[in-house]
């Protein structure tokens, strides 16, 4: 509710303005609208008192809310106008501080010419023109506002941007800030004489003084995006225009809502002022953690003490978060904690642990007749038609890497793509248990798609990792081989004689060392002597995301 006194509102329709100043004196004529607040309730300098103030360019200063501030003022490191435009740096800084702030709204090099927003380029003629473009407000910012000049006769809204004069007082918000509509202002420039009595109480837009028994009504047609997180964005569903937290929206103008980062949208993602109110009751932003799973752990989720389902996209602000390693994972350190804060972050209260894959381990070794190793995939290639024929044996280093033959990749099915193309080739949990299948065939295969084929060369010998485009799950059944560049003090024997099979070791511990990999029928590359390009490139790949 916006309230103007009755005594401000006599002063608007032609009575003498009087106030008590701060020294209990009654205020002179010389102080209203002089740039410095004299009355004790500020109303001297008020905007709907000075907006229509013109002040002599050679002695005085204009505020932009319209007061004359004597122009030695201007600049002199102390701020007097209430707005502080009198201290505005495109008004005092030096050439070097100017030149700074005009490379900052000329961010982008594609918007010669115009302004440049975070997100897009902005003609001049937006700018300062009562409506937001730029999702963040810099085409409406009041430091660069208040230094245009508003062309005769525009009216200069309160943060000082320009719309035409017609568009003052038409009972719909021109100005962002919705300044062109203030009661203390319209009331009088439409001639209205006041209501008087409790009856004349209500409407869209009421201001008044109720103690006096008199109240004056300005009825404007917009809807407010009442947001109390200050995160809410809106956008005219059918022009560029943004509108901020908080700012008015025009009658009959249709918004999609979204919510800033760490808070998430609850209500109508799209909505239309009608008159004063709302189709829809307005959406809210409510805090909001992004899920942080990663295949490395896993949580249990409570919150006011229930428990909550951990995997939802995101989480509400407040939930505490224990956080262990996922199956297949271990570490040395407990479960850590993690707690989703109002501002959408998490912050860690107990250390999380860094959990690395079980490697080597084959529970399931003795549990069925010649069961495959669980670091065992199966490679095959496809041609012009969906038919995947097996090329080799592959073994799993990491969630994304695997170790082969070079030798794997040397068959062009067809004639215009590398033999190296990772899209011709999937790869199959498990060893292959027949020669080809059809993609559209039932197969019994859990396939991945392949990224990219990296050959390392040692000693004239090379071998290829190959990079899953989505991580593997570990569990019993599936989890990589140990790499170590110790020489191994028990081979574990093998008749194996299929490109790319793995020859292993094993520790006293019981766990299995990548030890060599099978070139090709005869030919055996030892991992030691390519141990460093492998640990280096699985580590880039966790690096850069897979990317």
């Amino acid at each position: 509710m916006k309230v103007i006194t009755v005594l401000s509102f006599l002063c608007l329709i032609g009575f003498a303005f009087q106030c008590l100043t701060k020294t209990n004196e009654l205020i002179q004529e010389i102080q209203i609208c002089n740039g410095i607040i004299d009355c004790v309730d500020k109303s001297d300098e008020m905007f709907e008192l000075c907006f229509n103030n013109t002040c002599d360019d050679e002695k005085l200063f204009r505020c932009t809310y319209g007061g004359c501030l004597d122009i030695a003022r201007k600049c002199d490191q102390i701020t007097d106008c209430w707005d502080s435009s009198d201290e505005n740096p495109l008004e005092c800084q030096n050439d070097e501080y100017l030149n700074a702030l005009y490379d900052e709204i000329d961010r982008r090099e594609d918007c010669e010419g115009q302004l440049s927003c975070q997100e897009k380029c902005v003609n001049w003629s937006q700018v300062c023109d009562g409506q937001i473009d730029c999702q963040d407000g810099l085409d409406e910012n009041s430091t660069l506002c208040s230094k245009i000049d508003c062309p005769h006769p525009s009216f200069r809204c309160l943060y000082g941007g320009c719309i035409s004069a017609a568009a003052l007082c038409n009972h719909i918000p021109d100005c962002f800030d919705a300044s062109d509509e203030l009661p203390g202002i319209c009331v009088k420039i439409m001639g209205q004489e006041p209501p008087v009595g409790p009856e004349a109480t209500g409407g869209p837009e009421v201001a008044g003084d109720t103690q006096q028994g008199l109240t004056l009504t300005w009825e404007v047609r917009h809807c407010r995006l009442e947001d109390q997180s200050g995160s809410l964005i809106a956008k005219n569903y059918v022009g560029s225009t943004t509108y901020q937290s908080n700012s008015t929206v025009r009658d009959q103008t249709v918004v999609t809502l979204s919510c800033s980062y760490g808070h998430v949208l609850i209500g109508e993602q799209k909505n239309i002022c009608i008159g004063e109110k709302w189709q829809h009751e307005l959406a809210k932003c409510v805090p909001h953690c992004q899920q942080t799973g990663n295949i490395l752990h896993e949580g249990q989720c409570t919150r006011q003490g229930r428990l909550i389902d951990c995997d939802q996209a995101v989480l509400p602000m407040g939930t505490r978060m224990v956080v262990s390693c996922s199956s297949g994972y271990e570490a040395n350190e407990k479960s850590g904690v993690q707690v989703c804060h109002g501002n959408g972050s998490w912050v860690v209260e107990e250390e999380l642990p860094k959990c690395e894959p079980t490697c080597g381990v084959w529970k399931l070794k003795d549990k069925a007749k010649e069961q495959a190793p669980p670091w065992m995939v199966s490679i095959f290639q496809r041609g012009v038609e969906p038919l995947f024929e097996f090329r080799c044996l592959a073994t799993i280093l990491s969630h994304y890497v695997l170790i082969t033959s070079a030798e794997c990749f040397q068959h062009k099915t067809i004639k215009f793509a590398l033999a190296t193309e990772p899209v011709l080739y999937t790869v199959a949990e498990g060893q292959a248990y027949s020669s080809t299948f059809w993609t559209n065939d039932e197969h019994g295969y859990k396939l991945h798609n392949v990224s990219f084929i990296h050959n390392v060369t040692e000693t004239n010998h090379s071998l290829a990792l190959v990079q899953l485009l989505q991580p593997l799950e570990f569990s019993v059944r599936v989890r990589p081989i140990c790499l170590s560049s110790e020489t191994p003090s028990k081979l574990v024997e093998t008749n194996g004689t299929m490109m790319g099979e793995a020859i292993v070791s094993v520790d006293e511990s019981n766990r299995y060392k990548l030890t060599q990999i099978l070139g090709n029928k005869t030919d055996k590359y030892n991992i030691s002597d390519f141990i460093e390009p492998i640990r280096n490139y699985i580590a880039e790949c966790q690096e850069r995301g897979n990317i």
